[in-house]
């Protein structure tokens, strides 16, 4: 699977084994650890390369889909390319059995910068930033349509071709990806995550948390 990713240079991809160490990775996902050679990758896992808060992330993305076995499909990130600038990343996740041992790997590919996507890019980048800096808070499109100096028409549309969700299905899997964040990292209650993520029915945030990861909140913290 790797060969088809090694020859592009906008497309990083790894892959990682159950307990969360990389066995495989293309050159632009090397660049991106800091890293000159594959070598320097394989057999590590995310906290051996990026920093504590990133790599707290990624182990809780990846937690959820072992968990749960939902892909994670086209999900903004915010992602540190190899010249050490902060870029936003389409991320998708998915599991796959391993042909030789029959075990579940994390695969992970990684899309190239959203700024890359044309005039829309840019303006979506605004919008984006709102959401994940206000996840507490009740935004409605109306708001990520003024931040992306656009129509709520021109947001849901440009959301739909880039991102493939609606305004309002991106928000709902914002909050609910930060939740999951929250779960896995912090002591906090359910009832704190759910307020802290904007939701002031818990039962709600269950519901959705329940739809969006196929478990309940309390569930999902246990550990595997």
């Amino acid at each position: 699977m790797i060969d088809v990713f090694t020859a592009l240079p906008h497309v990083m991809f790894c892959m990682k084994d159950a307990d969360g160490r990389y066995i495989a990775a293309n050159e632009a996902f090397v660049r991106r650890a800091g890293r000159r050679r594959t070598d320097d990758v394989i057999g590590r896992c995310a906290h051996d390369l990026f920093p504590a808060d990133l790599a707290t992330s990624y182990d809780a993305q990846d937690r959820a889909l072992l968990t749960t076995g939902v892909p994670v499909r086209n999900q903004i990130e915010v992602i540190t390319d190899e010249m050490g600038g902060v870029g936003w990343y389409l991320t998708t996740k998915v599991l796959h059995e391993a042909p030789t041992t029959g075990r579940c790997i994390v695969v992970v590919s990684v899309e190239a910068n959203l700024g890359r996507r044309g005039p829309a890019g840019e303006d979506l980048r605004a919008a984006i930033e709102l959401v994940t800096s206000q996840t507490h808070e009740p935004l409605r499109a109306d708001d990520l349509a003024r931040a992306a100096r656009m129509t709520t028409d021109q947001l849901e549309r440009a959301m739909h071709r880039v991102l493939g969700v609606s305004p309002k299905q991106f928000m709902m899997r914002a909050r609910l990806e930060r939740a999951a964040m929250l779960l896995a990292t912090t002591t906090l209650t359910v009832s704190e995550v759910a307020a802290k993520c904007g939701y002031y029915d818990q039962s709600q945030f269950t519901r959705q948390f329940r739809a969006a990861t196929g478990t309940t909140p309390g569930r999902y913290r246990q550990p595997r």
